[in-house]
């Protein structure tokens, strides 16, 4: 909205509620013009309303005569340097084209194209293993390469390692005091 609001003012210092109000509403591919459940087009007092939460308010503006309410732009100058670019160096929303994105290789899903035989297997594999190579018929886990482990990337923080701590839990007695020991 604010800057919808900036554009409207241009060059000018002030402008009426019911001009700024209007001039939102011309604006095609923003919501201006169907608001709210009824989808009815902006008004000077909803723009108020609007304007409230950020200690902006229309004051009398216009020659002597003939004061209207409206809007100063010394008024919404702190608001846009809090929260707009600078006038002039807004740029559209450059997005990522989608052959830019790629996979990483930790990601990537095993494939034939691996290295790995793949073949037909009449047993399901229930053992636990999520990742490596599978066998192929005729051969023997033996000449299967073992699942990946977290030594195999050093990129990853060591609070993604959830392997055991300590090999061996400690005794609970006193040395020698061990059910082992039967």
């Amino acid at each position: 909205m604010l800057g919808d609001i900036r554009d409207t003012f241009g060059n000018l210092t002030e402008m009426p509620s019911a001009v700024m109000a209007d001039a939102l509403v011309e604006i095609e591919g923003h919501p201006w013009a169907e608001m709210g459940k009824a989808r009815k087009p902006l008004t000077q007092n909803r723009l108020a309303r609007m304007l409230k939460s950020l200690g902006i308010a229309p004051s009398k503006i216009g020659p002597e005569d003939k004061r209207l309410n409206g809007y100063k732009r010394a008024s919404f100058e702190e608001v846009f340097l809090r929260y707009l670019p600078p006038e002039g160096a807004s740029q559209p929303d450059t997005r990522t084209q989608c052959d830019e994105i790629r996979t990483s290789e930790i990601s990537q899903p095993d494939s034939p194209d691996s290295g790995c035989p793949v073949a037909e297997c009449e047993k399901p594999n229930n053992d636990g293993q999520m990742s490596g190579c599978p066998v192929a018929k005729g051969g023997s886990s033996e000449n299967a390469s073992a699942a990946p482990s977290f030594d195999d990337y050093p990129e990853l923080p060591t609070c993604l390692d959830r392997r055991p701590k300590r090999p061996n839990p400690p005794a609970l007695g006193p040395p020698g005091d061990s059910l082992d020991d039967f």
